[in-house]
């Protein structure tokens, strides 16, 4: 039984018409695509901005936990 749909893969596959390799094509290929809204950055750009942001000094009375 699928997680996704409730129903036996075969059932879903006789249903559509599709080949059990398809829908396990889809499922990777659906697991591999990153999550999130499309940004202009990289995860690695992103992440040296963070760090290049609390890098810089603490304003007086500021802390920030690290």
């Amino acid at each position: 039984m699928s997680a996704e749909t409730g129903f036996r893969l075969a059932t879903v596959c006789r249903i559509l018409g599709a080949p059990r390799s398809t829908i396990y094509t889809r499922r990777l290929e659906r697991a591999a695509t990153k999550r999130g809204p499309r940004t202009e950055l990289s995860d690695a750009q992103l992440t040296e901005l963070i760090r290049a942001i609390l890098d810089q000094p603490i304003f007086a009375g500021e802390a920030i936990a690290r």
